[in-house]
């Protein structure tokens, strides 16, 4: 039987020299020169025409469609997500199955849309709605048809072809 002690069986110090990687200075090389070469044809080659490319960003349809059409749903995509998003979060810790699953589903079926297709289908939504988007009471001419109602319980009809087309349909779609 051995009495060494745990202390007496460990190797000693361990004399570690980094590894040298001389190749790296050749990628940092080549990877400068392609970027060189990159710059160089920009700067240089007269197919890009940049004082037109200039003189067109300029142009007042370009601005508007930058401060409307990227500025604004950006910001109105952000605010409706962020709204939705903390709503659908409080659902899904709520101790309620209904809201627990309706918010599962809501952010199954939306987040495995590609936002491009989700986009396109929203674009064409006009053409499902033709009599618009109304919002109350679904199939109240068939619930009060027995009792011999003439109520209209819907209590707003949206036009499907201005909610789901232009900035408000880019901002619920990114949304």
């Amino acid at each position: 039987m051995s009495t060494s002690t745990p202390a007496d069986q460990r190797p000693g110090l361990i004399d570690a020299v980094p590894v040298r990687h001389p190749w790296r200075w050749v990628a940092v090389g080549v990877v400068a020169v392609v970027a060189a070469m990159f710059i160089n044809m920009l700067v240089t080659n007269e197919a890009f025409n940049w004082p037109f490319v200039f003189e067109t960003m300029t142009l007042p349809p370009v601005i508007n469609g930058l401060l409307m059409g990227t500025l604004l749903v950006t910001l109105l995509a952000m605010i409706i997500g962020v709204v939705l998003g903390v709503t659908l979060a409080v659902m899904r810790l709520s101790p309620n199955p209904v809201l627990r699953y309706a918010s599962f589903t809501f952010i199954w079926f939306f987040r495995t849309i590609p936002r491009l297709v989700l986009l396109t289908i929203m674009g064409a939504l006009g053409v499902l709605f033709q009599d618009g988007l109304a919002i109350g009471v679904p199939f109240d001419h068939i619930l009060l048809a027995p009792f011999d109602f003439s109520w209209d319980l819907r209590f707003i009809t949206l036009d499907a072809n201005t909610v789901f087309v232009g900035v408000t349909g880019g901002a619920i779609g990114l949304a």
